[in-house]
């Protein structure tokens, strides 16, 4: 199951107790996440392109950004999309503008996508920070090309819902590896790749919960290691080995105290585990149940399997240094 579920979130409850509930949705797996609203071009599942023509693992490239007739070279500067002119570099197109542009995307065999930027939103706002927190640009995307002829969500399992619903996120800064679940170490080229993330999509959920690099701000700036964990705990890596066990509508909350917790953090709520970059420090009460857990997960990750809780911190306090936040399974839904 090397997989990402995504997990859906909720706006953050204060500033030093942030909490979420997750769920993840049924459609086409791609290579950065099975089972909810990935990119998908045609039969092409990705997760990142190249800006300056490089072929991602599914074989697209990035060859033009196209507006209003004219020929641009896109970059995306931190979590924004601009045109720059071939000749000067400087940047023409952005913001409103580009409305109506396309990227031309070949795929492997040499056929020609358009993926199109149908609506821009130039503030969706963050789900964590301070209400008055700026926004950042999402896009509404959609491709013809192939045998496609109408204009397709690339996104695969767009919700119903608002315009935001339709839209994803592009930044650049960080990259993921899907088969080990890990943010990737940083190379000479990463500045030239960049990633899509789908409305509630788990590098989507990364973004606005200033879990990556160009959405750490305003006293959110995370190291790596804080958005590894969080990786690891949205998909629900327990071993750390790249297999995700999630599935849909499942409720939790995750929190990043720093402080000592214990059942006064916790509430009537129920521990489910604490999360490191590695993966999971310790689970008791999983979020799909003990059946699942000792059924499929254990198996699964054999002498990985972490211990419990209750005998790895049995006093819950003071937080584990090398954790980063622990998860919660709620006991009365609102």
């Amino acid at each position: 199951m090397k997989s990402l579920v995504s997990l859906a979130l909720v706006p953050a409850l204060a500033l030093a107790v942030v909490a979420a509930r997750a769920t993840d949705a049924s459609a086409a797996c791609s290579k950065i996440e099975c089972g909810s609203n990935s990119p998908v071009i045609d039969l092409y599942e990705f997760h990142e392109l190249n800006e300056i023509g490089l072929p991602n693992t599914a074989g697209l490239r990035v060859r033009y950004l196209v507006a209003s007739g004219v020929t641009y070279r896109a970059d995306v500067i931190g979590a924004r999309l601009v045109g720059r002119d071939l000749a000067s570099n400087a940047v023409v197109v952005e913001h409103g503008a580009l409305t109506g542009a396309h990227l031309e995307i070949v795929s492997p065999n040499g056929q020609l996508y358009k993926l199109s930027i149908d609506h821009v939103t130039l503030a969706t706002p963050f789900w964590v920070g301070a209400a008055a927190s700026p926004g950042a640009e999402s896009y509404e995307l959609n491709y013809t090309g192939g045998n496609i002829t109408q204009k397709t969500p690339v996104c695969s399992l767009p919700p119903r819902g608002t315009q935001l619903a339709k839209e994803s996120v592009l930044f650049s800064g960080e990259r993921f590896v899907a088969e080990t679940k890990r943010v990737k170490a940083a190379a000479a080229d990463d500045g030239n790749w960049f990633n899509i993330g789908c409305y509630n999509h788990v590098l989507y959920k990364l973004f606005y919960t200033r879990n990556t690099v160009p959405s750490s701000a305003l006293g959110y700036a995370l190291s790596r290691a804080y958005h590894q964990a969080m990786l690891k705990m949205y998909v629900g890596d327990v071993c750390g080995n790249g297999n995700a066990f999630t599935t849909q509508g499942t409720p939790l909350f995750w929190n990043n105290p720093p402080y000592n917790w214990g059942s006064a953090v916790l509430g009537q709520d129920v521990l489910e585990g604490v999360w490191g970059p590695n993966g999971a420090l310790c689970i008791d009460d999983y979020r799909k149940g003990a059946t699942y857990y000792q059924g499929v997960v254990a198996p699964a990750c054999g002498s990985q399997l972490p211990p419990t809780c209750a005998s790895a911190y049995p006093s819950l306090s003071p937080f584990p240094s090398n954790a980063y936040l622990f998860t919660s399974i709620p006991q009365a839904l609102p």
